[in-house]
């Protein structure tokens, strides 16, 4: 008998392989939302943390030198003195008029800050600043050498003391706590590349080797004046992406040390008395040509 060879069907198994499915308008428009979304929801999300969270600076000076460096950028946290007090020794932006700042703490409230021997004295005692430049010394800018920090408020200066228009040349030279907008929490800079973090920094006595502190040698009222400019300017260029701001140039007077002083006073004194005897030869001249 012969045996027929089954036959096997391929109709279903073609059209299973072969068919094109199909793609509601629903289905379409989910699927764009949800690209959109993908794309989207992180770009926002960032905005919104650097909107409330941090704020991010150009810096073009050298006023906080060697920190900050010209082209620098700063990431700054807004809301790290929410939760607790500013201390000695951070980097902070803070509000000054209708611009920003950024500076170093140097005096708490109720701390006692004087300025003599060309180093920092706190409550009477010579601090160590070691985030100072070694050549770097702290001179008074606009004659003022002592100042009583109120409380809640702060006295801060830039780390390039002799380039920083700070606490100790402004006619009230103390930020009020509500004008702290950040802490500066870390720098970095794409020319080239580096990173540094901002490392909490403790400013403490120095036990030996610095001069001791004179009480009879403070003033407390400004005797000159120091002009410059330091503030952070909102950038034009980025009201459409991340807020950013600009520390502007900084044009600071430079303070005249006691050698300066000195010089220019026997230069004076030198000139006084090359002019009195010029003058005097000049009368003897005068009165032998009256007697011929």
């Amino acid at each position: 008998m012969k045996k027929e060879k089954p036959t096997h069907s391929t109709d279903a198994s073609s059209s299973q392989k072969y068919t094109i499915p199909i793609v509601t308008e629903k289905e379409v428009r989910i699927r764009i939302i949800k690209d959109f979304l993908i794309f989207i929801l992180p770009i926002l999300l960032l905005l919104v943390i650097f909107r409330f969270f941090f704020m991010i600076g150009l810096v073009p000076s050298e006023s906080m030198y060697p920190l900050m460096t010209t082209n620098s950028a700063i990431i700054a946290n807004r809301i790290a003195y929410d939760f607790t007090e500013p201390s000695r020794g951070d980097v902070i932006i803070f509000r000054n008029g209708s611009s920003y700042m950024t500076k170093r703490i140097i005096g708490i409230p109720e701390d006692k800050v004087s300025i003599q021997n060309g180093i920092v004295y706190i409550n009477e005692q010579p601090v160590t600043e070691s985030y100072l430049s070694p050549d770097v010394h702290t001179l008074p800018l606009n004659g003022r050498n002592y100042f009583e920090v109120p409380d809640s408020s702060y006295f801060v200066l830039g780390d390039n003391r002799e380039h920083s228009y700070d606490s100790r040349a402004w006619d009230d030279p103390y930020v009020p706590i509500d004008h702290i907008a950040g802490k500066v929490l870390c720098v970095f800079s794409l020319h080239p590349v580096s990173y540094r973090g901002v490392t909490e920094i403790a400013i403490e006595p120095i036990h030996s080797g610095a001069p001791a502190y004179d009480p009879d040698n403070i003033v407390t009222e400004a005797t000159g004046t120091a002009a410059g400019t330091d503030s952070l300017t909102p950038d034009p260029n980025s009201a459409a992406t991340l807020p950013v701001e600009t520390i502007a140039p900084e044009d600071v007077t430079e303070p005249v040390t006691e050698e300066e002083t000195s010089e220019e006073t026997s230069e004076e004194a030198s000139g006084e008395t090359a002019a009195a005897e010029e003058s005097s030869a000049d009368s003897e001249t005068d009165s032998t040509a009256e007697t011929e």
